[in-house]
C-alpha cells in the first residue's frame, strides 16, 4: 500500500489515510497610502496664455504577512510552521490639470512609478523557546520592519521629487501642444 502512496500537492499519504497539510494563511495583506506631496508648475503657451498644473507624488507601502508549514502532530512530529512577509514600497507620480472649480483632470500617460522591493522571514524552530516562530510570535519583528519601510519611503519622497523635477517638466511640455515653457511655482 505504501508504494502506491505519493505526496500530492499539500496532502500527505500514510497507508490509506490522507491528512491535509496546513495551507498558507494570510495574516496581513494591505496597502497603506502614507504621504502625498505636490509640486505646482506654470505652463506658458506660445500665444502667451498660462495655466497651472500639479505633479502629485504619493508614497505607498504594500504589506503581506503569511504563515506556512504544519504544527506537530502524532503523524507529523516536527513543527514546521514559519512566518513570511514581504513589503513593497513605492512612490507614484501623477500630473493633474486643476480647473477653476477645483476639479482635477489627470494627464494621461504622465503617471510614473518609483519602486523598491524587500522581503523578510520570521524564524523557524527556536531552541530557546522550544517551538516554531509563528506569525503571532513574529508580529513585533514584522511591525518594526513595517515602520522602518514607512519611514524610508516617506524620507525618500523629497529626493524622488527633486530627482524627477526636470523629467516631469519635459513630460508636461511634451504632453501639451504649443508650450513655450514649464516652470515650477
Amino acid at each position: 500500500m505504501m508504494n502506491n502512496c505519493r505526496l500530492i500537492a499539500s496532502v500527505a499519504c500514510i497507508g490509506l489515510v490522507a491528512v491535509p497539510a496546513m495551507a498558507d494563511t494570510d495574516r496581513v495583506n494591505d496597502s497603506l497610502n502614507l504621504t502625498t506631496a505636490n509640486q505646482r508648475y506654470r505652463v506658458t503657451y506660445t500665444d502667451g496664455g498660462k495655466e497651472n498644473y500639479v505633479a502629485e507624488y504619493s508614497a505607498h507601502l504594500d504589506r503581506h504577512m503569511w504563515e506556512g508549514g504544519e504544527p506537530s502532530t502524532l503523524l507529523h512530529p516536527v513543527d514546521t510552521r514559519h512566518c513570511d512577509w514581504q513589503f513593497r514600497s513605492y512612490i507614484t507620480r501623477k500630473v493633474y490639470y486643476p480647473n477653476r472649480a477645483g476639479v482635477r483632470f489627470e494627464l494621461p500617460g504622465l503617471a510614473k512609478p518609483f519602486q523598491r522591493d524587500a522581503s523578510g522571514r520570521g524564524g523557524g524552530f527556536v531552541l530557546l523557546q522550544g517551538h516554531a516562530q509563528t506569525c503571532n510570535s513574529a508580529s513585533s519583528s514584522f511591525d518594526q520592519e513595517s515602520s522602518s519601510y514607512q519611514a524610508d519611503v516617506n524620507a525618500a519622497l523629497a529626493g524622488v521629487m527633486a530627482a524627477d523635477a526636470d523629467a516631469v517638466r519635459r513630460d508636461i511640455g511634451a504632453a501639451i501642444q504649443s508650450v513655450k515653457s514649464v516652470d515650477p511655482i
